[in-house]
């Protein structure tokens, strides 16, 4: 069966005074509100773009049986207030604006498209980055090799997922082997019958180091069965389980990696340059340096991931952010981090940290940080806590700081241990009377290891998306008197984000980006779970609640990685 996502719908929204927005909308609207939590379309405030049941999923359409009539076009998103730098959003109940500004964006460039993406499949942006090299612009982009490695031709990976698939098949097999059954010993005889053919596939798979396998324990096992020795076979089953592991988590990488590369083979062909990191961290960023004058930088993968359940099957999924800031200041800092990887083949810590520096953009204070690099932690950390001196100052004054100071987060992936400071913070802010509300996605809040959770259980109002909907925002917001400041970009508030992987964020000083993206966070609300229901849905364990949400990515089958959606949508499970 293939992978469902319980999600779907893709609208954006721009609000920038100095935007051309109406000229990108092909409907003839201003762009604008475009990222809600998840919905039909047809239902805008209602239902969810999948069944609650988001595991696997068989469609209507693979199992043959007859689909729904297309949905009627989806509304286009309402307007942000007005702000001086464009910002956009997208969600799942709005045409996805922000998608096709990104790649009105990319055909505008004159001389060079340089890029950071997490992953890259979107069609539209495929399309508008083959235009632009053919037409004579030098494209070059960044991407993560969870989805691209330039030393993979197609060829071989279908080749290591055909063969792999054999052994993973196999493996499965003995698993299954019930020892206590009399029939076992037979069974076990009738793999090793045909153990040396998986042996030989596992050596056409032709894998390189770390991807080493052996399939010694699996073998040892299954001796150990086919002659009666239930003792040994319980003592090598660990080698088996082991291996199967392996075998199941590297199978899953490469069918990821073989419905990616198409998209990926197109832009080479086109002669777009690509490069990947070769590391276990991230290269997450999601920035687009155009003409070396303008930069793109927000949490949008421009993956193009859609629904394929109900009456959403087609719409696009999650709701995402970015800014478009016209400044080559702000385009130099990017195009450092970005000839680092490039040019010099240095990712994660082998760079050298960009200069964070304040650049007015259109009277908008922006200060990039482009990592890794611990400093956009510290610096948040250190905006909280200035605000909390000010609050507790005021309050042991008796008056308390008015209008009352607000704070709100939309974070896709959260982790307490690592990044304490941010959610101490809160905690303390809370106390002191700062209006702090949260919204994360369900997968991200329920993991064990969750920064919501500790703010649920200091009372902090805490809203999870329905398991429809992929809440991808990374954004906090800070609106307390002259204090007006928002934190947004590709980083998630995770210990790697900070310190491991490649990212990019922004600390915007705007009153005006302050509305604009509090009315993103509004926009949310209406498919949020009610913070009441927040304590029975993060269980201790980390899990969901029976009534719905995401599996444990790193569980699946990966014969359920059939399509590019399935690809996609393990992709971004991985990213948490």
């Amino acid at each position: 069966m293939a992978i469902s996502r319980s999600s779907l719908r893709h609208p954006v929204q721009s609000n920038a005074a100095n935007s051309a927005s109406k000229a990108v909308d092909p409907h003839g609207h201003a762009e604008t509100d475009r990222r809600a939590p998840s919905a039909k379309k047809a239902k805008p405030h209602s239902g969810r773009a999948r069944a609650a049941t988001d595991g696997f999923e068989v469609s209507a359409k693979k199992r043959g049986v007859t689909t729904r009539p297309t949905p009627a076009p989806l509304p286009t998103p309402a307007p942000l207030p007005s702000t001086p730098i464009e910002t956009l959003y997208t969600d799942p109940f709005h045409q996805d604006l922000m998608g096709d500004r990104l790649a009105q964006l990319i055909g505008t460039a004159k001389s060079t498209l340089d890029g950071a993406f997490y992953e890259i499949a979107d069609p539209r942006m495929l399309e508008a980055f083959c235009r632009a090299a053919k037409s004579g612009v030098t494209v070059r982009l960044v991407t993560d090799d969870n989805y691209f490695k330039a030393d993979e031709s197609k060829a071989l990976l279908d080749r290591r997922v055909a063969n792999l698939g054999k052994v993973h098949a196999f493996l499965f097999a003995a698993r299954r082997l019930n020892a206590g059954a009399a029939d076992a010993p037979a069974g076990a005889q009738k793999l090793l019958d045909g153990f040396d053919d998986v042996q030989k596939a596992l050596d056409d798979a032709a894998l390189v180091a770390p991807h080493v396998v052996e399939l010694a324990g699996a073998k040892s096992f299954l001796q150990a069965l086919a002659a009666g020795d239930f003792v040994t076979a319980a003592q090598a089953r660990n080698r088996l389980l082991e291996v199967s592991g392996q075998v199941s988590s590297y199978l899953s990488e490469y069918r990821v990696r073989m419905l990616f590369r198409p998209g990926y083979d197109q832009l080479l062909a086109a002669g777009v340059g690509v490069h990947n990191d070769d590391s276990a961290k991230l290269s997450h960023d999601k920035y687009l340096i155009i003409d070396g004058k303008t930069t793109w930088v927000g949490s949008y993968n421009i993956q193009g991931l859609t629904s394929d359940s109900g009456d959403t099957e087609g719409a696009p999924s999650a709701a995402d952010n970015a800014v478009v800031l016209p400044s080559a200041s702000i385009a130099e800092v990017f195009a450092a981090d970005f000839k680092q990887m490039f040019v010099d083949g240095k990712f994660h810590d082998q760079k050298t940290p960009s200069i964070e520096k304040e650049t007015k953009v259109n009277g908008v204070g922006v200060t990039p940080y482009v990592g890794p690099t611990g400093t956009a932690l510290a610096n948040l950390t250190s905006d909280l806590g200035t605000l909390l001196s000010k609050m507790r100052v005021a309050n042991a004054a008796g008056k308390p700081m008015s209008p009352q100071p607000k704070i709100r987060m939309a974070m896709f992936a959260t982790s307490y241990n690592g990044t304490e400071a941010i959610f101490d913070m809160l905690k303390l802010l809370k106390r002191e009377g700062a209006d702090v509300q949260v919204t994360a996605d369900s997968l991200g809040a329920t993991r064990p290891s969750s920064g919501t959770k500790e703010l649920a259980e200091a009372g902090i109002p805490v809203a999870v998306t329905s398991g429809d909907m992929m809440l991808h925002h990374k954004f906090l917001s800070i609106n307390a008197g002259k204090m007006q400041l928002v934190w947004s970009g590709s980083a998630n508030f995770t210990h790697p984000a900070f310190f491991e992987n490649d990212e990019s964020e922004l600390r915007l000083d705007s009153a005006a980006e302050v509305k604009a993206y509090e009315a993103i966070y509004d926009s949310l609300k209406a498919h949020e779970k009610p913070p009441s229901g927040v304590t029975r849905r993060l269980l201790p364990d980390g899990t969901l609640a029976p009534s719905g949400g995401r599996p444990n990515p790193l569980t699946f089958d990966p014969n359920s990685i059939r399509t590019l959606d399935d690809a996609r949508r393990y992709a971004e499970l991985l990213e948490t």
